[in-house]
């Protein structure tokens, strides 16, 4: 990939601190947005900087009711029937069991039942958990793929939840 290789030779010089190597290669990036295990190790660093650096790094494949993102070491899996991402799996490992849901709201605490918190936003909990899937659509350019998924819920003042 361009400049990894000058990433790796610095990497393996130990002449440069991690930051000092980010700045000297211009890979626009902070230390804050690498992971503290790959920060710490810089193999992994490499590697990360080697994968964000290589053109379109995975596939999109579209399936009757599934659309797949395929990658080195990833894939996943989007569900146009159930509403939103039914599965990943990075190096092997599944993450996701069902659907994610937005949820609108938390567990009361004391004080919330002291004043009625709960009673007052009783709907938003209802909506949360029943909400019903109005819109689906996708758009594919450039090597990416943008899935939107539009909720209505039952709340006294129509509302809508649009996830992207």
């Amino acid at each position: 990939c361009k400049g990894c290789t000058k990433v790796s030779e610095n990497i393996n010089s130990k002449k440069s601190t991690l930051k000092e190597i980010l700045q000297e290669d211009n890979l626009n990036k902070s230390l804050e947005e690498y992971p503290k295990e790959v920060i710490e190790d810089k193999d992994k660093l490499l590697q990360v900087i080697e994968y964000s650096s290589s053109p379109q790094s995975f596939k999109i494949i579209h399936g009757d009711v599934n659309i797949g993102v395929v990658g080195k070491g990833f894939r996943m899996m989007f569900s146009k029937q159930e509403a939103g991402l039914i599965s990943l799996c990075y190096d092997g490992v599944e993450y996701i069991t069902r659907v994610p849901r937005t949820s609108f709201f938390r567990a009361t605490t004391d004080n919330d039942r002291g004043n009625g918190h709960d009673f007052r936003t009783a709907q938003w909990q209802i909506a949360g958990a029943n909400q019903k899937l109005e819109g689906f659509k996708y758009i594919e350019e450039n090597g990416k793929i943008v899935l939107t998924y539009k909720f209505i819920m039952p709340t006294s003042i129509k509302t809508n939840n649009i996830v992207k």
